[in-house]
């Protein structure tokens, strides 16, 4: 215990002497030291900054990686008569065409009549049975993806 305590007593004497070193080149210099001193510690905080950047960067290609391989392995180890059925489910459930024409409805009333779908300088009306088209066109695919 008493080598551990001397270990931490010389990094802490070491760091107290090395704060003191700097001080007192900094009351001695001039302007140009402390300016020098300043952009030093800008570059490594850059360089540092830059280093965790990278860092970070290398660690989400592992965490990319992993998880392909993982996904790789699952579908490799997994059954293709439960993928299929999983697949025919998620078919049967899913109105392609009647959530494709829904939007097209509400589509249809955002573009202004002899246009060929560009943006136009009118703004589309408004008007009550528009919106009741509108609503009719969401509640028809609401209902169609339940």
């Amino acid at each position: 215990m008493s080598e551990n305590k001397t270990k931490t007593d010389a990094l802490n004497d070491q760091i107290t002497d090395s704060i003191n070193a700097i001080r007192e080149s900094i009351e001695k210099g001039g302007i140009d030291d402390i300016e020098a001193y300043s952009q030093q510690i800008l570059a490594h905080s850059v360089g540092l900054a830059l280093l965790n950047a990278v860092h970070q960067q290398q660690q989400r290609y592992i965490l990319q990686n992993a998880i392909t391989t993982a996904a790789a392995k699952a579908i490799i180890q997994a059954d293709p008569k439960e993928a299929l059925k999983f697949a025919q489910e998620t078919f049967d459930q899913d109105n392609i065409a009647s959530n494709i024409t829904a939007l097209m409805s509400i589509l249809e009333e955002f573009t202004p009549p002899g246009s060929d779908g560009a943006q136009s300088n009118r703004k589309s009306e408004t008007t009550p049975r528009s919106a009741a088209r509108r609503k009719k066109a969401a509640a028809k695919a609401s209902t169609a993806t339940k």
